[in-house]
């Protein structure tokens, strides 16, 4: 791989191609953008490019020793960190104190085979501040040839004297044109008009339209659908059944509630008169239009609202079927 393989990120190649031109590296880069758009993939083409044996136009070969070891991340002079859990059950890993000292011993020589030691941290927003702190002081003295490169998706996370101390690098989101090209490239045979559908639900983030291609989209759209079209509180027996099947499928709810939230977009669109192709799910537009002139805009919109508070309760670890349930009821008042 090279840097023309990163797509739709022309602006920040050139700022990492010109640095190298100019050999005018600094010490420590900061890749920002939200989601996964290609900051640690940019991380490791640059690594590869400042160390390549044989490199060309300010991109690396690819194929040298040097970029084979860099790709396989057993390079000696290329450390990677990245948050842990301390346990299974944890909502999210932290970059702690102890990742930092360990790091620091090993920076302090010279490269060993490469022209610079390149430090990649990863959610370097997870550092925790006793880490944050330690961490800042290999940025205000850096050892001689080395470079790091912190990848974050929310910077407001990390402290101002880290952020003061690197060069900012923005990474843009992806277009959905864009990720449904990657996405037909990694999946020729799927179709392209349901990748087309997913890339359009990514909301520019790579990593994310892949989960989606590995979702039973067909199913979420159709429990959401007939749900919003029988619901009211004649029939409370869907409530129940309705939650009690979705809290055994606990792990699929936050996907199927997205698509609860999509098709009701598309339905208030379509109630105030949107053409095709402004809504989401194009394939459904007769069932949509249908359901559309049964529904009045508000009702509609005080769905759409339940589901997205919905999402926010469940992230704060609320009962999955007492959400559900309070949601629906909520459905059943609006229709």
């Amino acid at each position: 791989m090279s840097f023309k393989k990163i797509l739709g990120q022309k602006q920040p190649i050139e700022i990492l191609q010109n640095s190298i031109q100019t050999q005018n590296l600094a010490h420590a880069y900061l890749f920002f953008g939200q989601g996964t758009v290609g900051k640690r993939t940019a991380a490791l083409e640059f690594a590869k490019t400042i160390n390549c044996l044989n490199p060309n136009d300010q991109d690396n070969c690819g194929e040298c020793l040097s970029c084979e070891k860099i790709q396989k991340q057993i390079h000696p002079d290329i450390f990677f960190i990245e948050p842990t859990k301390t346990s299974a059950t944890a909502r999210e890993g932290f970059i702690r104190i102890d990742d930092i000292r360990e790091l620091q011993k090993k920076i302090i020589y010279l490269p060993f085979e490469g022209k610079y030691k390149i430090v990649i941290v990863d959610q370097a927003e997870q550092l925790n501040l006793q880490a944050a702190n330690a961490f800042l002081k290999s940025l205000e003295e850096p050892p001689k040839a080395t470079i790091f490169i912190l990848i974050a998706s929310n910077i407001y996370r990390l402290i101002p004297t880290i952020l003061s101390r690197c060069q900012g690098v923005r990474f843009n989101l992806l277009t959905p044109d864009l990720i449904q090209q990657i996405l037909l490239a990694e999946n020729p045979e799927d179709d392209p008009d349901l990748l087309r559908l997913k890339a359009s639900k990514a909301n520019g983030d790579l990593e994310r339209a892949r989960e989606n291609a590995s979702l039973n989209f067909a199913d979420f759209r159709e429990n959401a659908l007939n749900l919003i079209n029988e619901i009211s509180f004649k029939r409370m027996d869907l409530t129940f059944k309705f939650a009690r099947e979705w809290k055994k499928r606990s792990a699929e709810i936050p996907e199927m509630l997205d698509e609860m939230s999509y098709i009701l977009r598309d339905l208030a669109i379509i109630k105030l008169g949107c053409s095709k192709e402004d809504i989401f799910n194009v394939d459904l537009f007769e069932s949509l239009k249908s359901t559309a002139e049964k529904k009045q805009l508000r009702s509609l919109n005080k769905m759409f609202e339940a589901t997205i508070e919905s999402k926010t309760d469940l992230k704060s670890n609320l009962n999955a079927q007492l959400t559900l349930e309070s949601m629906l009821i909520k459905f059943c008042e609006a229709s």
